[in-house]
């Protein structure tokens, strides 16, 4: 009996050693069977890893588009087992890393994404695809995406530089998120408004059309630029007289306030103009008086027709103009105008005047005799030394200007209109007497 139980122990433990050669090699053949199918095991890569900088100001901004490449890790399935795999492409973390100002913050901050900027922000991307399927039989599998970057108007309070991380997740398929694609959010306040409008510019003194004796002339006018604008910078003004025989001349400003002044604020500027003979001895004896002998040879009063140009120039280079033309004259002031006893002689006497009331020599005077009936001129004499029926007479005693006229007409009636060269050469009328009739 011990025989036997022993001969059934041996077989047992042959067969029980047998089974489990037979268990260990059916495990080593299935191990190996499942060694010849790669896995896919890695995070997704991405090209770009740092897009670069969006800028947006204020509200203004149309969206912004770019694209970045997200790739599968390799291997001919996915740790699940799989060949495909969908992944999720959003915001995955924001951190602001300068304020407002520009100002580095350090550490970064975290801007949860349930936040209100951390909302916005995330809501103004845009990507597509945004669920995008990759494939295990495709060599590291790859997929561009377009990225829309839409202005996430964030009230002022977060404004600032802000790291926007992009991630594809496929967690379903056991694929690492990786370390993404970072785009630069820039969010500042609205820029102010590109200033292509000019100054408006106002002049006051003197007055388009207006006219003056001869003497110092105030100049005047106003300058501002409105809003939006960037403020008067600078001011000039400059005359020149109608036939360039004055040229044009700079005037000296001041300016109240001073410059530069902000958009919509007023300057005013101020300045004297003084014609030749305004001031000072010139013209103020017949030693030193005006004449025209020539084009080439003359001494010419101040007098004449003149053009102020005034220009403001705001910060932006824009500039504004006004323009204002005046005469200047004598001021004529007839002491006589009258029929000479019973003949057919009239006469006349005259003074010549700046604005301080300086009398003033002037050789360039002529006298035209007309007829008021039709305005014609009957007679015409100019300076001279000779006979007075002849020439105009300057009498330094008086002092005065003084000519007759003889031989006149009867039934008629006359006036003397006197004239002198201006300051381009050119005669004008500075004054004229009261009627003077012959019977």
């Amino acid at each position: 009996m011990k025989t036997v139980a022993l001969k059934e122990l041996q077989v047992n433990k042959r067969a029980i050693f047998t089974l489990f050669a037979l268990l260990t090699i059916l495990v080593l053949l299935a191990g190996i069977a499942e060694a010849k199918v790669s896995k896919a095991n890695g995070p997704f890569k991405y090209d770009p890893k740092n897009y670069g900088t969006t800028d947006f100001y204020g509200e203004d901004g149309s969206p912004v588009t770019g694209a970045f490449t997200v790739c599968a890790p390799e291997g001919e399935q996915f740790l699940t087992g799989s060949t495909q795999a969908t992944a999720d492409i959003r915001v995955f973390g924001i951190k602001q890393v300068m304020d407002a100002d520009g100002n580095p913050l350090d550490p970064p901050v975290d801007i949860p994404l349930d936040s209100i900027p951390g909302s916005q922000i995330a809501g103004a991307f845009s990507m597509s695809p945004d669920e995008p399927t990759f494939w295990s039989s495709v060599p590291s599998d790859c997929q561009e995406i377009a990225v829309t970057i839409s202005n996430p108007n964030v009230s002022e309070d977060y404004y600032g530089v802000y790291h926007v991380k992009v991630k594809a997740k496929a967690a379903k398929s056991r694929i690492g998120v990786g370390s993404g694609s970072i785009f630069v959010l820039a969010l500042r306040p609205s820029l102010a408004p590109e200033d292509t409008t000019p100054p408006n510019v106002t002049i006051n003194d003197p007055l388009n059309g207006s006219s003056h004796l001869l003497g110092p002339i105030d100049v005047s006018f106003t300058a501002h630029d409105p809003v939006p604008g960037t403020g008067v910078a600078s001011v000039s003004a400059g005359i020149i007289s109608f036939g360039g025989g004055f040229p044009n001349t700079p005037i000296s400003l001041a300016t109240d306030p001073a410059l530069p002044v902000p958009a919509c604020n007023p300057t005013d500027a101020t300045g004297t103009f003084t014609p030749t003979g305004g001031s000072g001895a010139t013209g103020t004896t017949l030693g030193a008086a005006f004449y025209y002998n020539s084009a080439a040879d003359k001494s010419l009063s101040g007098t004449g027709t003149y053009t102020l140009t005034a220009t403001a120039t705001d910060g932006a280079a824009n500039t504004g103009t006004d323009s204002a033309t005046f005469d200047v004259k004598y001021d004529i002031d007839f002491t006589q105008a009258s029929r000479i006893g019973n003949q057919s002689r009239a006469k006349f006497h005259f003074s010549v005047a700046r604005s301080d009331s300086t009398f003033m020599y002037d050789k360039t005077v002529r006298v035209d005799l007309v007829d008021t009936s039709n305005s014609s001129v009957v007679s015409t004499h100019y300076y001279g030394t000779g006979d007075i029926k002849d020439y105009v007479q300057i009498d330094s005693a008086v002092p005065e200007y003084k000519t007759q006229f003889w031989g006149l007409a009867t039934n008629k009636t006359y006036k003397a209109e006197v004239w002198f060269r201006d300051v381009d050469g050119a005669y004008v009328k500075h004054g004229e007497s009261g009627s003077v009739t012959i019977p």
